[in-house]
């Protein structure tokens, strides 16, 4: 009876991530108002009502969504943080490359988490959550180093809307700015991370003198 119920369990587990990663991928073509429950069940392989039972409704999928990419990032900021040691240029070069080409595998949540966000009527938070989860940890982190952060409010703002913010925008719209202005793709990330991460590192290179 018991490997009955541990299979029942582990079947249940991998309809419901099948469901998340088909709704993940209509909401990031269509947009979460455009995407149809049907559309993800279709994609999904599963009958429609299993989508209901599991999830009550679109809301609940795109809630379960972020919260699974939220607990993953959380765990990638906690490892990231425990290789810092020194916080030395080379430290801060490999944050930001880590961070980076996590972000860059992520791009679909974060065009429909932004997209949320700027919503008129929106109250949803999730890109807070998920941008940066582990900012109090870094600071507390460079303040134990040796590193006297006397203004942690600006190192939140340079953060969040100097730093993820555009690479943000950046993930949400460059396949669309490409096509618009006949660039290689390849080319715009190229330069786009080249210029992006002298601009984003810059400030903590003062910050450290």
């Amino acid at each position: 009876m018991k490997g009955n119920a541990n299979n029942d369990s582990d079947k249940a587990a991998a309809t419901q991530a099948k469901i998340l990663e088909a709704a993940e991928e209509i909401f990031a073509e269509k947009g979460y108002d455009g995407a149809r429950v049907d559309e993800i069940a279709k994609r999904a392989c599963v009958n429609k009502a299993l989508i209901y039972y599991y999830f009550e409704n679109k809301q609940k999928i795109l809630e379960e969504i972020i919260k699974k990419h939220i607990v993953e990032t959380k765990i990638l900021k906690e490892e990231l943080l425990k290789d810092v040691n020194t916080f030395t240029k080379e430290d801060r070069e490999k944050f930001f490359d880590r961070t980076f080409e996590y972000l860059r595998g992520k791009k679909d949540l974060l065009r429909i988490i932004t997209i949320e966000a700027l919503k008129a009527d929106s109250d949803d938070v999730s890109i807070f959550k998920f941008l940066l989860p582990s900012l109090p940890k870094m600071i507390a982190k460079m303040d134990k180093m040796g590193v006297e952060v006397k203004d942690p409010l600006s190192i939140m703002i340079y953060s969040f809307f100097f730093g993820i913010i555009p690479a943000s925008a950046y993930f949400t719209l460059a396949d669309k700015w490409a096509d618009y202005y006949e660039v290689s793709k390849e080319e715009a990330d190229k330069k786009f991370i080249d210029v992006y991460k002298k601009v984003y590192l810059s400030y903590y290179d003062k910050l450290m003198k």
